[in-house]
């Protein structure tokens, strides 16, 4: 409930407060520092925090390598904290709120496993520390459903996952997809940042630039893009394509190699620039496997760019194929390829982008935590 003057004693549980990692990491701090700002009290409930936002308190608990005592330590501090509302991202045994930035878990790890290579599928189907995993995946994720009052779906298959591999009634989960700041993001921003930002890159005036952006390269589709480079019609034109994010860079740099495209890739590592990168773009491709709500694509949308994506991205619930960009069934390097023709229109560009701003107005953060607060507003903490 609501504190007379005073707003709403949150408890943020997130396993690692620290933005830079990824999308949970960067939403959860921007969750806290946008609640505090509206007059809310919150604390974070975290094993590390590199961020310490003015007027947020931090709680650290210890880090443990084993999936369920991990989530009993975050149990055990959330016994310190009666009358506060319990907001997980996913860390715990049971809140007010459970929020699974990354929906569903175990489908997260099924989609990793069967999008790696052959050999590595068979290694990780054989491993006893794999099975161990995920039998520690499965209870973790059946408790955390069970045990919290509230449950927050990013996306229409996260709560579908919810239901079928769990039975969590309909009537317990609220669909709230993930917000972004839609100023931040912006195509007003291109005009003042696309030429420098190209330079830099060393990027031809003619060429049609492609931007992906993945932590994990192969759960994320970037090999199916690579591949699509490979399949492009020789004659069609200069394709580039810029990866952003930490991932196996050795050996997708590889792989571009022997695809013969190298000279088409440009690696860039972990950027905090993206709305740069967004400018010097002209595509933003999201081949992936399994996304609950990919934050990058509705960073892409809000920026103006036609976005190419797959069905099993969470961002893609509002979007259709041929308006403000490409949804595909399932991650296919040939099926990109068939459209980049398409794509190197800039007039058709020009009229997905537009059509992509508007949606994403739908997702911008302010309205994401409008919605967040009014669950607040009806839950009564319960205390220990």
């Amino acid at each position: 409930m609501v504190n007379e003057g005073n707003g709403s004693r949150i408890a943020l549980m997130v396993e690692r407060f620290v933005p830079k990692l990824g999308g949970l990491e960067s939403w959860s701090h921007d969750l806290a520092v946008e609640l505090t700002a509206r007059g809310h009290n919150v604390r974070i409930i975290t094993t590390e925090a590199e961020s310490r936002p003015p007027g947020v308190s931090i709680q650290l608990i210890p880090r443990s390598p084993r999936l369920l005592e991990q989530a009993s330590l975050f149990a055990e501090a959330r016994q310190t904290l009666p009358g506060w509302i319990i907001h997980d991202t996913g860390a715990g045994l049971g809140a007010d709120i459970l929020q699974p930035q990354t929906g569903c878990r175990l489908l997260n790890l099924e989609r990793d496993n069967a999008a790696q290579d052959i050999a590595q599928r068979f290694r990780r189907a054989v491993s006893p520390r794999q099975w161990r995993w995920r039998s520690a995946l499965r209870r973790l994720e059946r408790l955390q459903l069970e045990r919290s009052r509230q449950i927050v779906a990013v996306s229409q298959e996260s709560a579908a996952q919810f239901r079928s591999r769990y039975g969590v009634p309909k009537a317990r989960i609220v669909l709230i997809p993930n917000g972004i700041d839609t100023a931040s993001f912006h195509p007003g921003h291109t005009p003042r940042l696309r030429e420098a930002m190209r330079k830099s890159l060393n990027l031809p005036p003619t060429a049609l630039v492609l931007l992906a952006a993945a932590g994990n390269f192969h759960l994320k589709g970037v090999h199916h893009v690579l591949h699509a480079l490979a399949h492009e019609a020789r004659d069609s034109g200069e394709t580039i394509l810029l990866v952003a994010g930490a991932g196996d860079i050795p050996a997708f740099a590889a792989l571009a190699h022997r695809l013969g495209v190298a000279e088409r890739i440009r690696f860039l590592g972990q950027r905090n620039d993206m709305s740069a990168l967004f400018s010097a773009a002209d595509v933003f491709v999201h081949l992936t496997a399994h996304d609950a709500c990919s934050l990058a694509t509705l960073e892409a949308l809000a920026s103006g760019l036609p976005v190419v994506t797959t069905r099993r991205n969470g961002a893609a619930d509002g979007m259709v194929s041929g308006r403000e960009g490409f949804v595909l069934d399932r991650p296919d390097g040939r099926a990109l390829a068939a459209m980049l023709p398409e794509l190197r229109a800039p007039a058709r560009r020009a009229e997905m982008g537009q059509a992509a701003r508007r949606l994403a107005t739908r997702h911008d953060f302010s309205c994401n935590v409008d919605r967040i607060e009014a669950l607040y507003a009806n839950l009564q903490p319960v205390s220990g």
